[in-house]
C-alpha cells in the first residue's frame, strides 16, 4: 500500500469514529474546560512554588557550606 492510501484510510476511519462519538452538551463542555483551566492554574502555581523553594534550599545550603553564591543545579 502506498502512503497516500494509508493516509486516506486513517482519514476515513477518523471521520467514521467522529460520527459515532456524540459530544456532550455545550454547558457540559464549558464545565469541563473550566475544570481544566482551574487545574492548569494550580499546576502553574505549584511550578512557581517549586522554583521558589529550590532557590531557598540552594541559598540555605550555600549559607551552611559557607559559600558566597548559591550553587545552581541544572535539571
Amino acid at each position: 500500500m502506498s502512503i497516500d492510501t494509508l493516509i486516506l484510510q486513517k482519514f476515513i476511519i477518523s471521520i467514521s469514529l467522529a460520527e459515532e462519538m456524540a459530544l456532550p452538551h455545550v454547558a457540559t463542555q464549558q464545565v469541563i474546560v473550566a475544570g481544566i483551566k482551574t487545574e492548569q492554574s494550580l499546576v502553574t502555581a505549584n511550578r512557581e512554588l517549586i522554583a521558589r523553594f529550590e532557590k531557598k534550599i540552594q541559598a540555605t545550603l550555600a549559607r551552611i557550606w559557607g559559600e558566597d553564591e548559591p550553587v545552581t543545579v541544572e535539571a
